[in-house]
């Protein structure tokens, strides 16, 4: 578990060793325990026979906690050395950018070991809960399941397939209200027990295709409070890019500028947690819309090709329209004006034009 400091005067059946490396550590009373030892708690409780490594990375007391990438780097880089099992994760990361820290640590680790990772709870695309090799996991918000309870939802549009019902009593004692959070040990709870069973590591998608479905439908119904709301985000459309050429741009913004950002691409077969495929132009401006609620993003740009480009423009709201030309140079049309530039100088002037 890697978390806060696990208290664990608070567990009755758990083995718990402990790696601490955060220097600040949660402090918990009998009134309320911090975000660690609850999820230990869950753990404690609905699974068997197992050992807890709880490696303390995340600052802060109480239930709110945060931490530096480097740390949860450091994190899992532990749990390789420790030959962990199963990692529960549920302190992620909702900033795009952070994916350059974690892609590879997490995917040489899910190579022998089953990592478990909350959505975030504003329901922003998060990391490395998105990324294929994870099992994402969200709490069941809309009480369809017993607690304790999990279920599977094929092509969740936040990659988190997984729900998990963490309703229970005994974190109710402790004023605690379910999340996206305490969800992740009822499935580690659950792989656990597979694995205890003599399930294969290797393929962890297994474990869950065959839970019995949970109807997305009544997700989309059902009353969220943590459902974010639209925000203005400039769209920039793309003709004539690769997603290769569009990620060194996004690149490119976030190191010289500190720009976060998100592609929907018409281009497929290129995987980048800041891309996401776009299969039927049709659904151009519902796809959009859900891109800027739910990327944490300064820019998102629409990748097409120039077939499309019209269309798209006539049915979207785009800010700056930029083509490339194949000769190293680029057109930018923006607000009535256009210009041409070198292709490297595309990330610097449009950040300048979106800044005025």
């Amino acid at each position: 578990m890697i978390d806060t400091n696990v208290d664990t005067a608070f567990l009755s059946n758990t083995s718990v060793e402990k790696i601490k490396l955060c220097p600040e550590s949660s402090v918990a009373d009998s009134h309320r325990i911090n975000h660690g030892t609850a999820c230990a708690i869950v753990l404690d409780r609905c699974a068997c026979d197992f050992e807890l490594l709880n490696i303390q990375v995340f600052k802060g007391n109480g239930r709110k906690v945060f931490t530096e990438v480097g740390l949860l780097v450091k994190a899992l880089e532990c749990c390789l050395d420790n030959n962990v099992d199963i990692i529960s994760l549920s302190a992620v990361s909702s900033l795009l950018s952070d994916s350059r820290y974690l892609y590879s640590v997490t995917h040489e680790l899910a190579k022998r070991s089953i990592i478990i990772s909350a959505l975030d709870n504003n329901l922003f695309v998060t990391v490395p809960t998105s990324y294929p090799h994870v099992l994402g996991v969200r709490c069941d918000f809309a009480g369809l399941l017993s607690p304790g309870e999990i279920a599977y939802c094929a092509g969740d549009p936040y990659y988190a397939d997984v729900f998990a019902n963490c309703n229970f009593d005994y974190l109710q004692e402790y004023q605690i209200k379910p999340s996206n959070s305490y969800a992740v040990p009822v499935v580690a709870a659950y792989v656990n027990v597979l694995l205890n069973k003599g399930h294969n590591k290797k393929s962890p998608k297994s474990m869950i295709q065959n839970l019995r479905p949970y109807n997305a439908a009544e997700v989309q119904n059902a009353p969220n409070k943590y459902v974010s709301q639209g925000r203005d985000v400039p769209a920039v459309l793309l003709t004539a890019y690769s997603n290769e050429m569009c990620c060194a741009m996004m690149d490119d913004l976030f190191a010289n500028h500190e720009v976060q950002s998100a592609t929907l691409s018409m281009e497929a077969g290129y995987y980048d947690v800041r891309i996401r495929e776009q299969t039927n132009p049709e659904n151009i401006q519902g796809d959009l819309l859900f891109m800027e609620r739910h990327y944490k993003a300064d820019v998102i740009f629409i990748l097409c090709n120039q077939s499309l480009a019209g269309d798209f423009a006539k049915r979207i709201e785009v800010d700056v329209e930029i083509m490339y030309h194949g000769n190293g140079q680029s057109s930018i049309r923006y607000e009535c004006m256009q210009e041409t530039v070198p292709l490297h100088m595309v990330p610097d002037r449009l950040h300048d034009i979106l800044a005025t």
